[in-house]
C-alpha cells in the first residue's frame, strides 16, 4: 500500500536526442508486433535507482541531483547488440563500464536516505522473490542494485506471460551502427507503476 504524500520516483540517465529517436523507432516495431498489448507511456532512460519518496523531499532531491551531476563527467555508453526479455518485459541491455556502476552505486547512497516505504510494483511482487532479492528490497526498496545493477533500456512493459516473443526479439534487432551514445543529463522522473517514466521532474546536465 502506497504511504500517503509520497511519490514514486527514480534518478536516470536521459538519451541523447538521436539515440532516443533510435529507442522510439525500436519501440513502435515492437508495438506494431505486440498489436494486443498495451505500449505504455515512457520517457526512454536507463534507470540508476528508484524509490518511494515524501512529496515534500522533492526539492532537496532535485538538490542531490544536481550535485551527483557535478560530480561526474559526460561518458560513452554502450548497448547490446539483441534485445532480450526479462519477465513481462523487454529490455536493451547496456553494457557496464566503471563510470556507470560508479555513478548507480553513488545514486544509490545519496537516494536511498531518502526513501520512504516500497514501492507498489514491489509490495505486490514481494512474496515471489526470492531471499536474496528480499533483502534487497528490504535494503534498497528495489532489486538489482549495487553489484546486481543491471543497466537498461525498457522499450516495453508488461507482456503476458503467456505472450512469447521470442520471434519478435529476432526478428528486431538494434542497427550496428546505433549501439551507444554518450550520456550528458541526469533526470529525477515521476514513475508509474511499472517503473516507466511519466513525466521529468529535473534535468542536470553532468559535469560542471
Amino acid at each position: 500500500m502506497e504511504i500517503i504524500g509520497t511519490v514514486a520516483l527514480g534518478i536516470a540517465l536521459i538519451l541523447s536526442p538521436q539515440f532516443e529517436m533510435v529507442a522510439a523507432s525500436m519501440d513502435r516495431n515492437i508495438a506494431q508486433e505486440l498489436t494486443d498489448v498495451e505500449n505504455k507511456q515512457n520517457l526512454f532512460h536507463i534507470s540508476l535507482y528508484q524509490g518511494q519518496f515524501k512529496d515534500v523531499d522533492v526539492k532537496a532531491l532535485t538538490h542531490e541531483l544536481a550535485a551527483l551531476g557535478k560530480s561526474a563527467q559526460p561518458f560513452r555508453v554502450d548497448l547490446d547488440s539483441a534485445l532480450k526479455r526479462v519477465g513481462p518485459n523487454i529490455f536493451w541491455n547496456a553494457r557496464k563500464n566503471a563510470v556507470l556502476q560508479t555513478l548507480h552505486e553513488a545514486a544509490v547512497k545519496t537516494f536511498s536516505k531518502y526513501r520512504r516505504g516500497v514501492m507498489a510494483q514491489f509490495q505486490d511482487e514481494y512474496a515471489t522473490l526470492s531471499a536474496a532479492q528480499k533483502q534487497e528490497v528490504d535494503q534498497h526498496g528495489v532489486t538489482n542494485v549495487m553489484q546486481n545493477f543491471n543497466p537498461h533500456i525498457t522499450l516495453y512493459y508488461s507482456i503476458p506471460k503467456n505472450k512469447s516473443t521470442e520471434d519478435i526479439l529476432k526478428k528486431l534487432r538494434p542497427d550496428a551502427e546505433h549501439l551507444g551514445f554518450t550520456a550528458r543529463y541526469l533526470s529525477l522522473g515521476e514513475l508509474g507503476y511499472d517503473g516507466n517514466v511519466m513525466r521529468w521532474i529535473e534535468i542536470v546536465p553532468l559535469g560542471n
